[in-house]
């Protein structure tokens, strides 16, 4: 040790870069390792088995952040676990609420200033679910969750983790408008396997619907609460809460034992038809329909009962051709249930939908602080009609589903793959480790 000293600096400057060089590769070398234990899927094909890379294992260099993020994930995930569990020892939750999160900051403010203010938000466990890694994003929460309790969980499959390998966009892979002509003669990746339109894959698209399916496993097989049968309401981060929206939904579960005949299988605090808000004595009405999915993506209340029926159609859910959690919801109840069910709602939503822009669906002009401007607005039109002493019944048809489609957009065997093994869990749903 004490002739590295007596080396002449630059001598010494090239002895520790080259420790540092080999430290960095081994390290690198190491987390492949890892994800090479379970990173491969092996998709059934025309010609035999095609052995598909789930994680990228190319250009060390370039990939080193993203080997270090996703790590970062698989910590925070497990860390998460640990904290629900610890939160299940000290604390019963009345209700879970799951928010679904992307990247569109405004929105995001807007959904957690309007959540702190809602009446009995200090009984619910509040978890949100990222497929982005932002660290402002991340921060958010904590500057409204003192009054309630929070947990961060992050998708591991996320197109931020795996950028240039499937389920994120592989060089390899057909592209999504190419025709199944070209795509045949390029002799791009599953070029045999477009969706019912003779389209290829969009990450950007596909990614929402493993996210949504990825966070409804996680917290029914993690959060205690949730295992427990207590309501469960997911939400995503353009959804904006009216003030009473928890009290609501502690008036509809009571009515949904008396009102529904048999008990309705969905409670919903929230719907689409906005308007019906107008209505004479509205914050005061509720009224029971047709549970098709498709229609019902804002405000939806789960519990554990309902998560098991689910996942009793989850090759429905994974192979369906359609890039919709909510269309393939509907094919759930149509193709594999095959059975009507009903739904439980408030005629004044409780949930207002603001993210008009970014998303997968948006106008190209269109202006955030506006639509939350609005949001405010109704809730600010509705004070004085809040909170209402009893709920009454009414009757209300909604809108017909439109004749029941694929949207598509789901057609290659990775995609349902993927969500198999995260509904067996042979794919680990926290992220790269096996335990």
């Amino acid at each position: 040790m004490t002739a590295f000293f007596h080396v002449r600096p630059s001598r010494r400057f090239i002895i520790s870069a080259f420790v540092f060089t080999v430290f960095i590769w081994l390290f690198y070398l190491a987390v492949i390792a890892r994800h090479n234990n379970q990173g491969h899927l092996m998709i059934p094909v025309d010609d035999g088995f095609h052995n598909v890379t789930l994680f990228n294992e190319a250009d060390p260099m370039k990939d080193i952040k993203v080997l270090a993020l996703r790590e970062l994930v698989s910590e925070r995930n497990l860390q998460a676990i640990k904290r629900l569990k610890d939160l299940s020892n000290i604390k019963v939750f009345r209700y879970v609420m799951v928010v679904q999160v992307h990247d569109r900051k405004t929105y995001i403010k807007a959904m957690l200033e309007s959540l702190a203010g809602l009446r009995n938000i200090r009984d619910a466990l509040v978890i949100f679910s990222h497929d982005v890694v932002d660290e402002e994003i991340d921060s958010l929460p904590f500057t409204v969750s003192k009054s309630f309790e929070t947990v961060q969980i992050y998708f591991p499959h996320s197109l931020q983790l795996h950028p240039d390998r499937f389920p994120g966009t592989c060089p390899e892979d057909c592209p999504d408008r190419v025709g199944k002509a070209e795509a045949t003669k390029r002799r791009c990746l599953f070029h045999d396997h477009p969706d019912t339109y003779g389209n290829y894959r969009t990450p950007r698209l596909t990614q929402v619907k493993h996210h949504w399916w990825w966070k409804f496993q996680f917290v029914f097989t993690h959060v205690p609460s949730a295992r427990a049968n207590v309501p469960v309401l997911f939400v995503e981060e353009d959804h904006y809460f009216l003030p009473d929206a928890l009290y609501v939904l502690d008036e509809l579960s009571a009515k949904r034992e008396i009102a529904c005949s048999p008990r309705c299988a969905v409670i919903s605090v929230a719907h689409h038809k906005t308007k019906l808000a107008s209505e004479p004595e509205a914050y005061a009405r509720y009224f029971i329909g047709q549970w098709v999915g498709s229609r019902d993506n804002i405000g939806i209340v789960f519990d554990h009962d309902l998560f098991k029926l689910i996942n009793s159609c989850a090759k429905t859910f994974c192979h369906i051709d359609d890039y919709n959690w909510d269309w393939s919801l509907f094919f759930v109840i149509t193709k594999c249930l095959k059975k009507e069910y009903h739904m439980i709602l408030p005629l004044a939503p409780r949930v207002l939908h603001i993210g008009d822009c970014g998303g997968i669906h948006h106008k190209t002009a269109c202006d955030p602080s506006a639509n939350v401007k609005s949001a405010v607005e109704t809730v600010r039109n509705a004070e004085g009609k809040l909170f209402p002493e009893k709920l009454s019944k009414t009757s209300q048809a909604l809108m017909k589903p439109r004749d029941p489609k694929v949207n598509g957009g789901w057609g290659d065997p990775r995609d349902h793959e993927l969500c198999d093994r995260v509904t067996n869990q042979t794919i680990v749903l926290v992220g790269i480790t096996t335990g």
